[in-house]
């Protein structure tokens, strides 16, 4: 494969290198901030920025999802047994 010299930018084939922050939303704060102590459900995101519903629980974020009573048609939030890794952000 030959090397090409320009004088003009060339293309980041899809990297960010501007501001990594871009794919979170703009209250998001870095996950060393967020709460641990206690049972406060948050936003936790993942590399790619996608959110999750967790919990930090036995030293680790838990994934959460809500289940419907059938009889009575209440919502309740339970953890699923999920394993968020690399949890990078948060939010309230």
């Amino acid at each position: 494969m030959p090397i090409k010299y320009s004088n003009t930018p060339q293309v980041n084939y899809g990297r960010q290198t501007t501001n990594p922050w871009s794919r979170f939303p703009a209250h998001a704060r870095p996950i060393s901030e967020a709460p641990t102590l206690g049972s406060q459900p948050v936003k936790v995101y993942d590399p790619a920025g996608k959110p999750h519903w967790a919990l930090w629980h036995c030293s680790a974020w838990r994934g959460l999802s809500p289940r419907r009573d059938s009889k009575t048609g209440a919502v309740t939030w339970a953890m699923d047994g999920s394993l968020i890794n690399q949890a990078v952000a948060w939010s309230s």
